[in-house]
């Protein structure tokens, strides 16, 4: 006569409600290290249109510079300008040498940014 034989698996509800746990925290510390480098960024690019980095001052009557800000899409942000002349003074025009406020700030700010969503993400 054979031995009847079974395996019983319990914790399987506890271990579904920690991962569950698990996912809503790194969603929001996905989302804070995404505010917290989007901030950062925010300030570069102004700190370069005030003149504080190596591009040229873009600051006559402030409202350039006033008008930078942030927009966040799900897992996106985006720091942007809605501004008509904007695109002159990031590229330049026949009459103005190229800014690059935004690109160089890109360039320049990439690894930091990357490192501030990091140190958020180390938190889980």
């Amino acid at each position: 006569m054979a031995k009847a034989f079974s395996v019983e698996v319990s914790g399987v509800n506890e271990v579904r409600q920690m991962m569950a746990r698990r996912s809503l925290k790194a969603t929001q510390l996905m989302n804070v290290g995404l505010a917290k480098a989007s901030l950062f960024l925010l300030d570069e690019v102004k700190q370069s249109i005030l003149g504080n980095r190596q591009e040229l001052k873009s600051v006559d009557t402030s409202r350039f510079l006033q008008s930078v800000s942030i927009m966040k899409n799900g897992e996106d942000a985006k720091i942007f300008t809605n501004l008509s002349y904007a695109k002159g003074l990031e590229f330049g025009t026949s009459s103005l040498p190229p800014r690059r406020h935004f690109a160089n700030t890109a360039s320049r700010s990439k690894g930091k940014a990357i490192s501030i969503m990091k140190k958020e993400m180390e938190k889980l």
